[in-house]
């Protein structure tokens, strides 16, 4: 059985791997881009860098 805090760390570990993941799909390597629902969301690879939206 495993302590509470190391169920919580489990549990932060897994969402950010689910976070990579959905992170992976919504990106386009046509623009460098991810879209976070719709075209009105869509951030550039130097936008991440920047801090800025495209």
């Amino acid at each position: 059985e495993l302590t509470a805090e190391d169920q919580i760390a489990l549990l932060k570990s897994s969402a950010i791997e689910v976070i990579m993941l959905r992170s992976n799909q919504s990106f386009s390597l046509e623009d460098m881009s991810w879209s976070c629902g719709g075209p009105e969301f869509k951030y550039c690879v130097n936008d991440v860098t920047k801090g800025t939206r495209k």
